[in-house]
């Protein structure tokens, strides 16, 4: 996970710092990409969500270019993993509460 947010990051701050148009299909992002997108391919959520994807119907502008299909799958996987975690937690009631009227302690039910 934090190997996937890495890599995002680092592609957004190349697009971010860049001076002239930006596109995933250029040849200094495309390879980056690629070694991402061979290491993204070996999660078991890769396959099923590129099944989904290509099974969507074409927009009006046509098929969905190929760079922005990997692009898409790649920031499918973290955000599943961040659903599914944020599925699990639950939330945190301290014992106590400070606030500006006083401190207030928490009801436990056990």
């Amino acid at each position: 996970m934090e190997r996937a947010l890495s890599a995002l990051r680092k592609l957004r701050n190349a697009f971010a710092h860049s001076a002239e148009s930006a596109s995933l299909a250029d040849q200094s992002r495309s390879s980056r990409l690629a070694e991402i997108y061979a290491e993204a391919r070996t999660n078991p959520l890769w396959a099923p969500r590129e099944t989904v994807l290509a099974a969507q119907l074409p927009s009006p502008q046509g098929n969905l270019d190929p760079h922005l299909r990997g692009y898409i799958l790649l920031i499918t996987i973290p955000v599943a993993f961040l659903e599914a975690t944020a599925q699990q937690l639950e939330p945190f009631k301290p014992p106590v509460v400070m606030g500006f009227s006083g401190v207030m302690r928490q009801r436990t039910t056990w």
